[in-house]
């Protein structure tokens, strides 16, 4: 979940096995000369969250299939949406329409979340960061299908807990509300219970300001199970003036919804991929992604932490680095100075954010152009005449 002030993550790893014949492709209607955004979502998992059955909407009557195609409308290609994977483990299971190259010493590719920095944090650059930790897949028996080995993007976090383990209960259709504080924001502290590793146990809370189920409507299991890495809490309760609010710090490199879009810091280097054993996976390409949510806390009424999805993007193909014309052209950030060589005098160029949101355009003056434009840090798309090109500011 997303608000002001506020970060969530959950963690999980892969959850139920999931076999060739269970997953039927799911492909968005679009030019399938290679995008380089989402074009399949094979399964969505979450686990309890206030924003399941509401990102992606619910209706009566809908299965598992059902609410992928709709996940695959929020944030195929540039639609912009978002999908809520719920609570620690909760899961989706996207895949590209192409193989993305492994390049060595680059980030390969993104996942889009909806993470933010504000400037009231106490510690640096934190506001609402919900980490959720990806997986990577190559097509080896080019079926098409993600039943392949997993691989996890080794992420720079420290004290993470492999392995762990959380079950959540379904309430039972008699469950009388328990409201123990009425200023706590729940009304009900008691919604829906928990079980992890070792014992451990509690209740995900039912939030006064985010009314109807949070338990998977479309899940016909009493119980579901998630086990994976979890990271530890990253969102802390501070001071601000005269009020407390919940800030959510960044986890680390290499994770999902844990840095803006716009930060270059989002960027995934498929170089990272490790097997089970910690070994480098060494692999040339990734066809699919999963991510889960990797932290387990809840944030006061703020609720739990649940990372976002908001799509996925091939960071080589959407710069066009493969096009031989686009060798002879050049554009580089310099501070708040764009530089661009070899477009032509009078054509249009144009900046985009890695989401596929233009944020700024120029006339070319000639051969070299320096455009002054007052841009956040991050990965950015320049595009000129038949050239497409990545520029990191």
């Amino acid at each position: 979940m997303k608000k002001q002030l506020i970060a969530m993550a959950a963690a999980v790893t892969l959850i139920p096995s999931v076999s060739a014949a269970d997953i039927a492709p799911l492909t968005v209607s679009v030019d399938r000369a290679a995008s380089p955004y989402v074009a399949e979502v094979y399964e969505y998992c979450p686990a309890p969250g206030q924003f399941v059955n509401r990102m992606p909407v619910y209706a009566e009557g809908d299965t598992h299939a059902d609410m992928c195609r709709k996940a695959l409308d929020a944030i195929a290609g540039t639609a912009g949406g978002m999908v809520s994977l719920g609570s620690f483990g909760g899961y989706i299971t996207m895949g590209f329409d192409h193989t993305v190259d492994n390049v060595a010493g680059q980030a390969d590719f993104a996942v889009l979340g909806n993470a933010f920095f504000d400037s009231k944090a106490l510690a640096g650059e934190g506001g609402s960061c919900e980490p959720g930790i990806i997986m990577v897949s190559r097509d080896v028996n080019g079926n098409g299908l993600p039943d392949d080995p997993w691989y996890e993007i080794l992420g720079t976090a420290t004290g993470t807990t492999p392995g762990y383990t959380v079950t959540y209960h379904r309430p039972d259709p008699g469950h009388k509300p328990s409201v123990s504080d009425p200023a706590s924001g729940y009304d009900d502290d008691e919604y829906i219970r928990w079980t992890a590793s070792g014992g451990a146990s509690g209740y995900m809370p039912h939030l006064i300001i985010n009314p109807g189920d949070y338990y998977p409507q479309w899940a016909a299991e009493a119980t579901l199970s998630f086990t994976g890495r979890r990271i530890a809490d990253n969102t802390v309760l501070e001071q601000h003036g005269r009020f407390k609010e919940w800030v959510g710090y960044p986890a680390g490199l290499g994770y999902a919804d844990c840095w803006p879009n716009d930060d270059s810091r989002a960027g995934i280097d498929i170089g990272r991929a490790v097997d089970a054993d910690g070994r480098p996976a060494n692999l040339d390409g990734i066809d699919f992604v999963r991510v889960y949510t990797a932290v387990h806390q809840q944030a006061g009424a703020l609720g739990e932490i649940s990372t976002e999805v908001c799509g996925m993007v091939d960071l080589h193909l959407a710069a066009g680095i493969a096009e031989p014309e686009a060798v002879a052209a050049r554009a580089f950030f310099a501070g708040d100075r764009l530089r661009v060589l070899g477009a032509r005098a009078g054509s249009l160029i144009e900046i985009y954010d890695i989401s596929g949101r233009l944020r700024h355009t120029a006339l070319a003056d000639g051969a070299v152009d320096d455009i002054d434009v007052h841009l956040p840090a991050g990965i950015y798309l320049v595009r000129f005449g038949t050239h497409t090109i990545r520029a990191a500011k």
